[in-house]
């Protein structure tokens, strides 16, 4: 489908037939979009722990994606950015389940330096390191003094509507 598009926007004789070529490709694209359901579903199954570090990369780039759509600051290099995990994945087994530490909803993006001063701290102390180092997390989060199953599951699926009805909204 890349390569027609390519080859069509190549040939394309004037803005005219580039025009059509975009337009064609717009509507292939939401022809195969996945209804909201499934995308939902397959979102919540994205999972990164030390066990289960196969979509690392799938979850950095979402999380990236999602914190310049809220205007999440950064400090240091993007490729200094780790994956910490809000509620500890020491938590697992002990109250949380390894799906549940390892969602998307209780991860966030920080600089290697803040991911050293988090290490295995509580949620409140966490929030005020963060705070402290100029991170922001979504008032779900921020107004939140303690995290649990459901408040997590929630997040993540504030995250998936934001990622498929904003971030990559077609």
């Amino acid at each position: 489908m890349y390569a027609s598009f390519g080859k069509k926007m190549y040939q394309a004789a004037d803005s005219n037939a580039a025009g059509a070529a975009i337009a064609e490709l717009v509507q292939k694209l939401k022809d195969r979009e996945a209804p909201l359901s499934e995308f939902d579903v397959g979102f919540e199954q994205i999972v990164h722990t030390k066990q289960q570090a196969s979509q690392k990369g799938l979850v950095q780039y979402i999380l990236k994606k999602v914190a310049l759509h809220e205007g999440q600051p950064h400090i240091g290099e993007t490729d200094d950015l780790t994956i910490e995990h809000l509620v500890p994945q020491s938590k697992i087994g002990s109250g949380f389940s390894e799906t549940a530490v390892g969602q998307i909803g209780n991860l966030v993006l920080v600089d290697s330096e803040t991911n050293n001063l988090l290490s295995t701290n509580e949620f409140e102390e966490k929030k005020n390191i963060l705070a402290s180092r100029g991170y922001k997390l979504p008032e779900l989060l921020a107004d939140a003094v303690k995290l649990d199953d459901d408040l997590l599951g929630l997040n993540t699926r504030r995250l998936s509507a934001l990622a498929r009805d904003v971030v990559w909204k077609i």
